[in-house]
């Protein structure tokens, strides 16, 4: 058979599928070989002859297997070399290397190899043919020899040329740093398009690469920070930092820091810093974010500068109620940006003091100038906010609110008095605002006060009331505070807890403000809950043993176990007290039933049972009972007790006129007496029927 008619044959076992006598001609013919080898130049059959040559690891497939590194089609490539690996292929020189290592994908080895490998790297780059182009450059930049300066500045400057390839030659030749470079970045540069993502994506890197050439791009990096565009003003502060420069007068050096957002480094500039942030902020070529930290740098500086202008800003602001930034959209969301001058204009302090007084009757600046005063807290603000909280004609009621607060915040006595008669108006908006200040002040004539507020029926009222009591510190407010002590209903279960839903509410409820402070007076006020487990309101009782548990309490005698146990509802625990809990058991479960209806007795009446004797006699009375849900109780019991002593009045209770006490008396009969009963039972209701 001709080296023809073999090659014929082999094409026809690959076109038929033929996969296992292809592997025995493998295996057997030296022919095979050859015959894939020449298959490589076939489209149709190239993968699966780059396939077989791998597995069959025969040293003549090497060469025809190298000349397709540069393949066009990357997965040919990739194939063969999987099919050199497999053969145990090694590059026999640098040419070869570089090619395996590149269509291998580890660009880091080429790396190591230096200088070596830039000669080969660069045939590949002129060849043009490799589909790994983009790699090549990467390389050659990486290893910065200046013999790859004059290929990547031909791809630089050949606008025909794929734009990624120019993109990453320009920023290879700023990582080699020659000169010559530099013009031709910046004509590529001044050429993006920066409405398509190409060219707004690839300008940050492109202007730090001109970064790395220093003094020569520095003059135009400069004209950037100008230019429109946060993405060019931020690139070339980035690349100006990259090139060790910091700026020639104030306004760059804050320009250049603004856009690399160390606000904490603007601050150290301290005075210098003052006025360029403030011609920064006036030009609105910052984003919301910007503006915000321009003014909170001017306030941690603390130049008396700042003052006007960010009372003016504040103004602008509030007037118009929205900002046009350099994108042209409005921002209504202001309510940040005048936040951050709020706190700017406070750490001014005293030095912004006059002026904010000065806008305390302005009907727009007036709250905003008043809640500053409030957190700057100099004494001169005082009676001019007292004025505002007594004048009730001349000041709406969310001023005063506001005054109030500030008063609160700068904590002078002389408040007192005014922010009770305020709070005492039918006109009073927001009672927590007027007990939050008081308790901030912490004077105690407020006491009477805030005790009043306590019995509030809203919560947050309560809370707030209690916390204030706490600030003040006044043992009078204790019994109170107890008194009114809120209930745990509030307060949720949580399943996703590492707590089990019980303990979760319990620290949910322990751990609220109002609680909180009835712990803060301690021995005190435990001493008060535990008298408290008597009251006569069975809620309060509930509460305040409650609020012991999560203070983890131990009862310290018998008579504290019972009156603890008996508050919380734990009934089973009162079984120990035997006669003792007889009656307030009882008692229990007739309330239970008014308030809560037959579904929250079954734990009382478990108890009640499991004391047995102590418990027969009034369990039976009960039987005469005017509620019938009592009487039904009271027969479930009797015949869970399983004595006969309550034979007689279960059977005199099957005449009861209620259907449900008759069931429960006839289930107990059973219960107790068996199979007699049962059939005594029987002739009883077969003898009232005659009777009918």
């Amino acid at each position: 058979m001709t080296s023809q008619e073999y090659l014929n044959y082999i094409v026809g076992l690959i076109d038929s599928k033929q996969w296992e006598k292809l592997q025995k001609e493998e295996q057997d013919s030296d022919n095979a070989v050859g015959a894939l080898i020449v298959l490589l130049d076939h489209d149709k059959y190239r993968s699966v002859a780059i396939r077989r040559l791998g597995e069959l690891g025969d040293l003549r497939a090497i060469n025809p297997l190298i000349k397709l590194l540069s393949f066009p089609d990357i997965s040919i490539t990739w194939n063969a070399v999987d099919a050199l690996d497999k053969i145990g292929f090694h590059p026999r020189n640098v040419d070869e290397a570089v090619v395996y290592l590149i269509s291998s994908g580890k660009y880091d080895q080429i790396k190591t190899l230096g200088k070596k490998a830039v000669d080969p790297l660069l045939r590949l780059l002129l060849d043009g043919k490799s589909e790994r182009l983009q790699t090549v450059i990467n390389v050659l930049g990486d290893i910065g020899d200046k013999k790859a300066v004059t290929p990547l500045l031909k791809i630089l400057e050949d606008k025909e040329k794929w734009f990624y390839l120019r993109q990453h030659a320009a920023m290879s030749l700023g990582q080699i740093g020659d000169e010559r470079a530099v013009e031709p970045i910046i004509e590529f540069i001044e050429s993006l398009d920066l409405e398509s993502n190409d060219g707004h994506n690839a300008l940050p890197g492109l202007l730090f690469a001109l970064g790395s050439f220093g003094a020569s791009a520095i003059p135009y990096l400069r004209k950037c920070l100008d230019k429109k565009g946060y993405v060019f003003r931020g690139g070339a502060a980035k690349a100006l930092k990259e090139a060790n420069w910091e700026g020639e007068t104030p306004e760059e050096k804050v320009n250049i820091l603004i856009e690399l957002y160390e606000w904490d480094e603007i601050v150290k500039l301290g005075a210098s810093a003052v006025e360029p942030l403030i011609n920064a902020y006036k030009r609105k070529k910052y984003a919301s974010l910007g503006l915000k930290d321009i003014v909170l740098a001017l306030g941690k500086i603390g130049d008396p500068r700042a003052v006007k202008f960010l009372i003016n800003a504040l103004g602008s602001l509030l007037k118009n109620g929205y900002i046009v930034y350099e994108s042209g959209y409005e921002d209504r969301a202001i309510g940040g940006l005048v936040t951050a001058i709020g706190v700017a204009l406070s750490q001014l302090g005293e030095d912004a003091v006059g002026d904010l007084l000065g806008l305390l009757d302005d009907e727009i600046l007036g709250k905003e100038a008043t809640r500053v005063l409030g957190k700057i807290g100099d004494p001169r603000a005082v009676m001019p906010l007292i004025e505002i909280v007594q004048n009730e004609n001349r000041y709406d009621t969310d001023n005063q609110r506001i005054a109030i607060l500030a008063l609160g915040d700068i904590g002078d006595q002389r408040a007192v008095v005014p922010i009770l008669e305020n709070a005492r108006r039918d006109s009073a908006k927001d009672l927590r605002v007027s007990v939050r200040a008081l308790g901030k002040i912490g004077d105690p004539g407020a006491v009477d006060f805030l005790v009043e507020q306590l019995g509030s029926e809203e919560d947050c009222v309560k809370d707030e009331s209690a916390q204030a009591l706490a600030a003040i510190g006044d043992p009078k407010a204790i019994e109170p505070l107890v008194r009114n002590i809120p209930g745990p209903g509030a307060f949720f279960y949580n399943e996703e807890s590492p707590l089990n839903p019980y303990d979760y509410a319990l620290e949910s409820y322990g751990n609220s403000a109002y609680n909180k402070t009835i712990k803060s007076f301690g021995e005190q006020a435990i001493n008060l809950l535990v008298r408290y487990l008597t009251d006569d309101d069975p809620d309060r009782r509930y509460r305040c043993a409650y609020l012991l548990e999560f203070l983890n309490w131990e009862p310290r005698k018998e008579e504290e176990k019972f009156n603890y146990s008996y508050a919380l509802g734990r009934w089973d625990e009162l079984k120990i007290f035997g006669k003792r809990a007889v009656d307030p058991l009882i008692t229990a479960l007739l309330e239970k039933l008014k308030t809560e209806g037959p579904f929250y007795i079954f734990s009382i009446e478990y108890a009640l049972r499991d004391i047995k004797e102590h418990a027969l006699y009034p369990v039976i009375n009960l039987l005469s009972n005017s509620d019938a849900e009592a009487r039904a109780s009271a027969a479930r019991i009797l015949g869970e007790m399983e004595d006969e002593k309550a034979i007689e009045p279960l059977i005199i209770a099957l005449s009861d006129e209620d259907q449900g006490v008759r069931e429960e008396a006839k289930r107990g009969i059973k219960k107790i007496g068996g199979p007699v009963a049962e059939s005594l039972l029987e002739a009883f209701y077969d003898s009232n029927k005659e009777e009918k």
